[in-house]
């Protein structure tokens, strides 16, 4: 329990300073960013865990 609560804060953490270093150049292309980069990891992590 306590290693799930840690990944789930340290996720937040990380994305939200990573949103926050793109803010500067508008919300738009920020969001846009963002998003591409979570499909990236989708589609990395179902590979890695596809035999679950």
């Amino acid at each position: 329990m306590g290693v799930n609560a840690f990944s789930i804060f340290a996720g937040l953490g990380c994305g939200s300073l990573i949103f926050g270093l793109l803010a500067p150049h508008g919300t738009g292309p920020a969001m846009l960013i963002f998003a591409a980069a979570q499909l990236g990891v989708t589609v990395v992590a179902s590979f890695l865990f596809r035999g679950e």
